[in-house]
């Protein structure tokens, strides 16, 4: 059972009610193969043919209002890209090389779009908007993180454990004491 969770005030908080319009699991394995859109062939398979389908549905006046209300809240062009070629993947409209393909006019539609109707936004494209999140994860500043710490003396002679008299070492972890 999936739940919805609710913002308010900041805060996420777990709706009362349950979620029952989430998929049964195992709901896939019920219908015949080649019924989804994804197991079909795409429905465009030249690449102009894919830019022309995506210039006609991003030129649209309801799209366009939705562009600019989602854009106003930060959410970077090039993730709205992505998750606009990906659905046409999904929906079977084309392969996801195609998709990959259209995605720079996907971006010019956006840009034009965002600028048109005067919304402050972030394109996604800036090197420092990709690069800041994960700097701090680097594999070369840890490096540097690593050498700026002192270094920890290692002693090299073996620890001194005494066994009993009475017990005789065995012969693995599971052997039999005889």
């Amino acid at each position: 059972m999936s739940m919805q969770y609710k913002v308010r005030e900041g805060d996420l908080q777990m709706a009362d009610a349950p979620n029952f319009d989430a998929p049964i699991p195992g709901m896939s394995l019920t219908t015949e193969v080649g019924n989804r859109p994804w197991q079909q062939p795409p429905r465009f398979v030249d690449t102009k043919d894919v830019a022309d389908y995506y210039v006609e549905k991003l030129s649209g006046e309801d799209f366009t209002d939705k562009l600019i209300e989602v854009a106003d809240t930060g959410i970077p062009l090039t993730t709205i890209a992505n998750t606009i070629q990906m659905s046409g993947v999904m929906e079977g409209i084309h392969s996801v090389d195609s998709g990959i393909l259209a995605l720079p006019i996907i971006m010019e539609m956006l840009l034009i779009t965002v600028e048109a109707a005067g919304v402050d936004y972030d394109s996604g494209l800036e090197k420092d908007t990709l690069k800041q999140p994960m700097e701090k994860y680097s594999m070369l500043n840890k490096i540097e993180q690593f050498k700026e710490e002192e270094p920890v003396e290692m002693s090299t002679e073996e620890p001194d454990i005494a066994m009993p008299d009475d017990m005789e070492p065995s012969g693995g972890l599971m052997s039999r004491r005889q």
